[in-house]
């Protein structure tokens, strides 16, 4: 009878006050972070929140790694679903982070000052340093600290 629309932009919900909070898993259950040469990357997300990628990390909704390509996940809270469930994957190698584009609907793209440059699915490909990356709607940085 009553009709109303929602605009849901950026993963923001009007009728809930907040997110529930991210819930880290327990660091004796992680396997332990194999040692990396030089500086460590850390990925800043568009919510201020920051991830140390000391091992391969999946990022999306609600990520997964397969068994074959064991990683860390990050649930990364998206209610405007611009995220797919497993959306990229982020490794460091020792000397530079590479991304790949898991087949998202939304893709994966590097911005540049000339604009935005796509990522092709399932190609591993490396990023330069202090790169921003837009994921669907969403956008994260590389930052490498000492």
């Amino acid at each position: 009878r009553d009709l109303g629309t929602v605009d849901l932009r950026r993963g923001r919900d009007p009728f809930a006050p907040a997110l529930a909070p991210f819930a880290f898993p327990d660091r004796a259950a992680l396997p332990p972070a194999r040692p990396v040469r030089g500086r460590v990357p850390v990925i800043e997300l568009d919510s201020g929140q920051r991830v140390s990628l000391a091992s391969a990390l999946v990022l999306g909704r609600n990520p997964s790694a397969p068994i074959d390509a064991p990683a860390e996940v990050y649930q990364w809270p998206d209610l405007s679903r611009s995220l797919s469930k497993s959306h990229a994957r982020l490794e460091w190698d020792g000397r530079r982070v590479w991304v790949t584009d898991l087949g998202s609907t939304n893709g994966t793209f590097l911005r540049t000052d000339a604009g935005s440059q796509p990522f092709l699915a399932f190609q591993r490909t490396p990023v330069p340093a202090d790169a921003t990356l837009e994921l669907g709607d969403r956008e994260l940085s590389v930052r490498t600290e000492g």
